[in-house]
């Protein structure tokens, strides 16, 4: 190891004053380094944050362009630096810890190289990630290239497709296969998901049901908001003759003969922007949508009211 290293490799020009500090004097693709005082284990790679910005050819580039981005919702291709499943959480480990996955998995065609940074070795759909303390692993929230994937959504489709994974008020979106920080992800099944799992959904918006998409947020203090989903086009046979749009037909059934029924479908809808319109809380939107909530059960129970 100490065979072709010189003082001229060092960035002071001199080892000694390089002194125990980590440093890449052979310029090895898998990042600093040093020797270890251990008997048992010779030399080891440095756990080195990564600068919020770096100067290649005089030219500074900012952080974001280091830190990459993903082109699919697998991220498959994802070469960038980003190192921890998010923030508060411990650095990733490194892939060449263990031989799971052979160097032609990663993007730099070995595991040294990819160090231990994000990285979907195989081709898991819930997205880029690496192992955590104790070989766990997880997921990382890597931002994607574009805006090719987001989509749209509107009140006459079954469920939104799209990437977008930020509320209205710019909070993360929960991962719904994670049960932290809120546990009601949990509650829902992957067959409700149009993906057909929990996991491929990642921290998406989706509907699940509502008028408007939805998530669980990573705010330890809101639970859950409505996404910031840009709108469809309304088609022109988006409302039909008995206006009941374009639903399900298990949900046209349920609404049809019963247009006061759709009403209050409609009335949620305006009441959603209303809210965001206001900024009201999660306990102000409860209150407003209580009074439409009881009416549609009611409506729709062979059972009295009092009793739900």
């Amino acid at each position: 190891m100490t065979g072709d290293i010189l003082d001229v490799n060092f960035p002071e020009k001199n080892r000694s004053l390089a002194e125990n500090f980590c440093r890449n004097p052979n310029s090895d693709i898998g990042g600093p380094w040093c020797f270890t005082t251990s008997v048992e284990v010779e030399w080891g790679y440095c756990n080195v944050p990564v600068c919020e910005r770096y100067i290649e050819e005089n030219k500074e580039f900012p952080l974001q362009e280091l830190m990459g981005c993903r082109y699919t919702t697998m991220g498959e291709t994802y070469n960038g630096t980003i190192s921890k499943p998010g923030r508060g959480y411990e650095p990733c480990m490194r892939w060449d810890s263990n031989d799971q996955y052979p160097d032609e998995s990663f993007p730099e065609q070995s595991r040294k190289a990819a160090q231990n940074f994000c990285r979907n070795p195989n081709k898991d759909v819930g997205g880029p990630w690496c192992w955590h303390s104790n070989q766990d692993m997880m997921y990382c929230n890597v931002p994607f290239c574009d805006d090719s994937l987001v989509g749209c959504s509107g009140w006459w489709i079954e469920e939104y497709h799209g990437t977008v994974s930020q509320t209205r008020s710019g909070k993360t979106c929960q991962r719904w296969d994670m049960t932290f920080p809120h546990f009601f992800a949990s509650i829902h099944d992957d067959e409700t998901f149009p993906e057909g799992s929990k996991k491929a959904a990642q921290n998406f918006c989706r509907k699940l049901g509502e008028l408007v998409p939805w998530c669980y947020t990573t705010d330890l203090f809101t639970v859950w908001e409505y996404c910031d989903v840009p709108m469809c086009e309304e088609p022109i046979n988006a409302i039909n003759d008995d206006g009941l749009g374009i639903f399900l037909p298990e949900v046209r059934y349920k609404y049809d003969g019963d247009p006061f029924a759709l009403l209050i479908k409609t009335i949620k809808q305006d009441m959603s922007d209303f809210i965001f319109a206001l900024n009201l809380d999660n306990s102000t939107t409860g209150t407003l949508f209580e009074a439409s909530d009881v009416i549609e059960r009611c409506r729709f129970s062979d059972e009295p009211c009092e009793q739900k």
